[in-house]
């Protein structure tokens, strides 16, 4: 039994028609991370690092659900650009190291943004004013949708 993609009765229909567009949408916005030279790991860990200065690997780890060789791996090649850098290891536990971004690091991720919003802007701009409406409506709700961590993670 098909189901109209347009008026999805039930979660799991709703569910279904939205995971396609949801994923090309992050497929695009992943090219476009590209264009300005850095990977969408690398570009989440300068945002984050832009919101908690000092954060360590551990942290970071725990945070973006990675293992801690791989974000050690990509704060190195992140500091090996000079995009971020270390700061002065904590008094109480000296074999702790925080990042922090460096202005530089500050300039690539203002760029992805940028680069990211004129994009998102563009094919906005192509929606009729209804469907610009409607997503506006469903905004606070996609932020409650993505405020909770996934517990099955």
């Amino acid at each position: 039994m098909s189901t109209d993609p347009e008026n999805p009765k039930t979660s799991t229909n709703l569910a279904e028609a939205l995971a396609p567009a949801l994923l090309r949408l992050v497929r695009q916005f992943r090219a476009g991370i590209h264009t300005a030279g850095l990977s969408p790991a690398q570009t989440m860990l300068l945002k984050r690092l832009q919101e908690r200065p000092g954060i360590g690997v551990s942290e970071l780890a725990e945070a973006e659900r990675i293992r801690r060789p791989t974000i050690s791996a990509l704060l190195k090649q992140l500091e090996w650009d000079g995009l971020i850098e270390r700061m002065p290891r904590d008094a109480p536990d000296r074999r702790r190291v925080g990042f922090r971004i460096t202005p530089l690091g500050n300039a690539q991720v203002d760029i992805v943004r940028q680069q990211w919003t004129d994009w998102l802007a563009s094919r906005l701009d192509e929606l009729p004013p209804a469907g610009r409406d409607a997503l506006a409506a469903a905004l606070p709700h996609l932020r409650a949708m993505s405020a909770y961590p996934d517990p099955s993670l």
